[in-house]
């Protein structure tokens, strides 16, 4: 569980500077957020693993494989700082 809290706050300090950042006339700016996180199976049991979903949404004229990229620059990051973490990545497109 302590990777997954890892794994959330650059999630939030990414959103925010994409906030900041120039907002499509329409779709507005591109938020990255963390939608579902969980783990363990009880309380006062270490959890053997956690999963969260990060949602980055994309905005017209914006590849799906950039959003992407922005995503698995921040697990590549995670797995410097602790490699004994293990990640997987599935992509979603709605």
């Amino acid at each position: 569980m302590s990777h997954l809290g890892r794994l959330i706050t650059p999630v939030e300090e990414r959103d925010v500077g994409l906030a900041a950042g120039t907002a499509h006339p329409v779709a507005g700016t591109r938020p990255m957020m963390t939608t579902v996180a969980g783990g363990g199976t009880s309380p006062f049991v270490l959890a053997e693993a956690a999963f969260a979903v990060i949602e980055r949404r994309n905005v017209p004229g914006e590849a799906a494989t950039e959003a992407l990229a922005e995503v698995e620059v921040l697990l590549a990051d995670m797995r410097v700082a602790d490699p004994s973490a293990s990640r997987g990545i599935a992509v979603a497109v709605a």
